[in-house]
């Protein structure tokens, strides 16, 4: 007992135990950084599908604020008690997230319905964003906008709760690698997930209790209303609408408008967006049926000339869903902003037939116009007047152009079904001049802008999937489906369509010049073809006559994602502190566990560092002898697990009887005959006399002396290495193995027997190498500190191996180095493999 007390004593003095101890300290932080960033991990992309309602993601939480409490403590114990400040990072920011937990407790049940009149409408986060703007506009102009009712987001959770809607998203949507068609079968199976379910009970009660207050409206609209849609993303034409719905089809009409969130354009939609799905929580509309003799949509400014002091007035006969689906032509009236209403120019379209909603018949039909009213204004002049009153009317509540969808029943009523802003083109203060190019086909301006690329032909929907990066899309309908490519197209011509379409506000949303009404684009233009689109002009040219656009794609706008608002993502996802050289690298600045995490895994690494350093200075005894041929004098310790399990008991200890992982790769590169660990053949004489001087005059403070010995740490996948190579002083501390998160290579490099300038030198000769290797350097005069973090295994060991290579290469180049050319053509030598040079 007291012989292994001695020992024990012993071992400590040495360090060795306090070593061990503090290592195992360090894999278990290890450990518990690896767990917490799979867990930040998973509560992200669970945000993504869900809210904090979800018990699983609460859980979660609760685990991280858990674990990252005890990576704290791993800290403390492996720098012997100076984790103090974190744990009061960690105390501050725990209480912040308990109390938001509280709060979000404490919140009452929500509505599942509401009507329009109610305060709860004017909510977008429950009464989604279409809904709350006719919401607003009841108490604005009451008399011109319909009252009803809305299904709110809180009935959309309860039914994805009942049907576990969230976690299938996750299940499909977050794996959906392989492009649009996979994306298309996982939406497939939401949809179908829908449809088989059945509504929740209080769901379809709640819905016949808010038509119950309606009296004489046998016919219902049923709209979607989702939380973003008709704000700064309009989402239109994305979502299914249905007109004539009769009262007992209502909760049905409900089902398909949330099945309809999971279309493909939808879908694709929401990714291209960056659009998170928890944050588009759908909200359904329903408005009594207008009985329209004609409808449309009225643009509140010209969206090609927003300067102008102009509106556009689209219309047609009866329902006008043709109109916003960009189905049909319509007849279009330019109209004065002041005086309101004077009509400047008409274009009359021929209208063959109508959509009406017929009285006594459900749903819609399509009604065959006689001859001699084809051509006949849809919209009488004396009512164009009242309509531009009323667009600007909301234009000046709203405080910006306005996108209207409007419609006028037999009475000669005007009515107001949607409201949303619009986009507009930039004014200019100068118009540009017409390219010299030939005009290959003109069409109506849609989306403003001008761009070039090559054709590529889309006559069918299913053509889509295949359109190039860049390609300038020709389709012989602009619809909302062209939504899923938008992101990476240069720019739209269409045969038919309209500027008023739900197809037109996506391209100006996006960006994305577009003209329409292009007649015979498809048969003029061949897939190939080189040409530019100028959406202001509505003209197509061949050849390039922009050069500096090619190539150039007009993305999308990134919505920004649900979380970015939420006190989740603020105080556990976020991570600011990303530089540990930065003056706000502190403890008191970190705001987030992420924060936390981060500063203290850094730390935990440099403790490593430092810990390695002073233990290679006092643990010779615990340590035994490198036998190897290479004159490198080198002391190994074993933590656990670095060694062979057949290796000699006590003495000496071959290269080949150590396992640690990246010690084999080191060795890898030390042990290659392609490189001369003997004295250097070939001297500067410069170089040598620098070398000599400085030998002589040099104290030797914070380096070792020639004549000691160098050590080396080792465990399973750890390792630390303290050498002197000639005049220099380098170390190493290196973690290599699973999971790639927790893998670092660490290296400092410092000192020489040369000159200042010769040092210099070599450690700039040192950082162009392990820059061009992939590593971060950081170089002042003759201290060089570079590291790689987060790389998989055969990375790191890759590195680790021509840290060897290059370690044997630059122990002596003080007396070769003269100036920077030299610098330059070592590190091509080096890094072509050329090792001769070095020896």
């Amino acid at each position: 007992m007291f012989r292994w007390l001695k020992r024990a004593r012993r071992a400590d003095a040495d360090g060795t135990l306090s070593f061990r101890q503090k290592y195992a300290s360090f894999r278990r932080l290890l450990g518990r950084n690896s767990e917490l960033l799979n867990l930040l991990a998973e509560l992200e992309a669970g945000l993504r599908y869900e809210t904090l309602a979800d018990p699983h993601l609460r859980e979660n939480v609760q685990r991280i604020l858990a674990t990252s409490l005890d990576l704290v403590q791993d800290l403390n114990d492996l720098t012997g008690g100076h984790a103090k400040d974190l744990f009061e990072a960690h105390q501050r920011i725990e209480t912040l997230v308990r109390k938001r937990l509280e709060e979000e407790e404490g919140r009452p049940s929500e509505r599942f319905t509401c009507l329009l009149d109610e305060p709860e409408a004017l909510r977008r986060e429950r009464s989604g964003g279409k809904a709350a703007n006719l919401a607003e506009l009841r108490r604005v102009i009451p008399s011109h906008v319909p009252s009803g009712f809305v299904v709110t987001t809180a009935a959309y959770r309860r039914l994805a709760q009942a049907i576990g809607l969230s976690a299938h998203m996750h299940a499909l949507l977050a794996t959906a690698q392989g492009g649009e068609t996979v994306l298309a079968e996982r939406a497939g199976e939401l949809r179908r997930l829908i449809e088989g379910a059945a509504l929740p009970v209080e769901v379809v009660e709640g819905i016949a209790a808010a038509e119950s207050q309606f009296t004489g409206c046998p016919y219902w609209a049923v709209r979607s209303s989702g939380v973003g849609e008709d704000g700064r993303l309009s989402f239109a034409g994305q979502f299914d609408s249905f007109l004539g719905v009769p009262r007992d089809g209502l909760a049905d009409a409900y089902r398909a408008v949330i099945v309809s969130r999971f279309s493909d354009r939808a879908l694709a939609y929401r990714q291209g967006a960056g659009l998170a799905e928890v944050e588009t929580p759908m909200a359904v509309l329903f408005l009594p049926m207008v009985a329209a003799r004609c409808a449309g949509v009225l643009y509140t400014r010209d969206p090609q000339q927003p300067g102008a002091t102009t509106m556009w007035i689209s219309s047609t006969f009866g329902l006008g869903v043709e109109v916003v689906a960009g189905t049909a032509a319509a007849d279009l009236f330019i109209v004065a902003r002041e005086p309101v209403g004077q009509i400047r120019e008409r274009h009359l379209a021929r209208k063959d037939s109508a959509v009406v909603s017929g009285p006594g018949i459900p749903g819609t039909s399509t009604r065959t116009l006689p001859e001699h009213r084809r051509m006949e204004p849809s919209i009488a002049d004396s009512s164009i007047g009242g309509l531009a009153a009323l667009g600007l009317a909301i234009e000046r509540h709203f405080g910006e152009p306005q996108d209207i969808e409007w419609a006028q029943d037999e009475r000669g009523r005007l009515w107001v079904l949607q409201a949303r802003p619009l986009p507009v083109a930039p004014t200019r203060s100068r118009s540009r001049a017409t390219p010299r190019y030939t005009v290959r086909l003109r069409g109506r301006p849609v989306s403003p802008g001008r761009a070039v690329g090559t054709v590529c032909c889309a006559s069918e929907a299913s053509q889509l999937d295949s359109v190039p990066e860049g390609a300038v899309l020709v389709v012989r309908q602009a619809t909302p489906e062209i939504a899923r490519v938008l992101g990476h197209v240069a720019a739209v011509v269409a045969v038919t369509g309209s500027p008023q379409s739900h197809a037109a506000s996506l391209m100006r949303q996006a960006g994305v010049p577009a003209i329409c009404d292009a007649a015979d684009a498809l048969s003029a233009l061949s897939d190939g073809e080189a040409v530019g689109v100028d959406g202001t002009r509505g003209e197509l040219y061949a050849g390039i006559p922009w050069p500096e656009l090619r190539g150039r794609t007009r993305r999308r706008e990134r919505g920004r994602c649900a979380q970015g608002a939420s006190f989740v993502h603020d105080l556990i996802l976020r991570l600011d502190l990303v530089d540990p050289n930065a003056a706000n690298f502190t403890a008191k600045h970190c705001a987030s566990i992420h924060d936390l995490l981060r500063l203290a895994h850094e730390r935990a690494l440099a403790a490593m560092f430092r810990l390695g350093d002073r233990h290679a200075r006092s643990g010779r005894r615990a340590a035994r002898h490198l036998k190897t041929a290479i004159p490198i004098e080198l002391d190994v310790l074993d933590l656990g697990g670095g060694l062979a399990e057949d290796a000699e008991p006590g003495g000496a200890v071959a290269p080949e009887s150590i396992v640690c992982v990246p010690f084999r790769a080191l060795w890898q590169g030390i042990a290659d005959p392609a490189v001369r660990w003997a004295g250097r053949r070939e001297v500067s004489a410069a170089g040598f006399v620098s070398v000599l001087q400085n030998t002589i005059l040099q104290d030797g403070r914070d380096l070792r002396s020639l004549g000691d010995r160098n050590y080396l740490v080792v465990a399973r996948d750890y390792l630390n290495l303290n050498a002197r190579l000639a005049y220099h002083y380098a170390m190493l501390d290196a973690v290599v193995g699973e999971p790639a998160d927790n893998n670092y290579v660490s290296f400092r490099f410092q000192g020489g027997g040369a000159s200042s300038d010769r040092r210099d030198l070599r450690t700039l000769f040192l950082a162009q190498v392990l820059g061009a290797l992939g590593f971060a350097t950081d170089r002042r005069a003759d201290l060089l500190n570079a590291w790689l973090r987060g790389a998989p295994r055969h990375a790191c060991e890759a590195a680790l191996t021509q840290l060897g290579l290059l370690m044997a290469c630059a122990r002596q180049l003080d007396m070769l180095l003269g100036d920077t050319q030299t610098v330059r053509s070592l590190v091509g030598s080096f890094l072509s493999q050329d090792y001769g040079r070095f020896g």
